[in-house]
């Protein structure tokens, strides 16, 4: 699968993300870090794509295939199909995403909390030389 090959360099694009937004003290930081904050939510969003892509095209051949209509398995409830059910479970790995958006977003309130004064005192003092 597509994801599967590119995963690692997302991930190492994304830590650099996270890094470069550390070096810029505007507002382009947050920007920068955007992408990894919505990692949680384009992964439930991915695997919902692949559920429904493989729960709508049913190979004609299989066994059953004549008495279970298409269907979509839901990411987060529970879901019926036929006489069986889904119950999905979010896992270490989706949580681990959750808490680096987490731990990102108090960076980014520390980062902006540290560099806010320091580009305030020099926008004043480029103001102050132009007149």
């Amino acid at each position: 699968m597509l994801e599967q090959s590119i995963a690692v360099f997302g991930i190492v694009a994304l830590a650099l993300l996270i890094l470069a937004a550390a070096f810029v003290h505007n507002r382009w930081a947050a920007l920068l870090t955007l992408p990894a904050l919505l990692l949680p939510v384009f992964f439930l969003a991915d695997l919902q794509f692949w559920l429904a892509n493989f729960g709508l095209n049913l190979d004609p051949n299989a066994a059953l295939s004549s008495s279970v209509d298409p269907f979509i398995p839901p990411v987060l409830w529970k879901g019926e199909i036929a006489q069986f059910s889904t119950v999905p479970r979010l896992l270490s790995g989706f949580w681990l995403s959750v808490w680096a958006s987490g731990l990102i977003l108090v960076g980014l309130f520390f980062h902006r909390r540290a560099y806010k004064p320091l580009v305030e005192a020099q926008q004043k003092q480029h103001g102050e030389s132009e007149l």
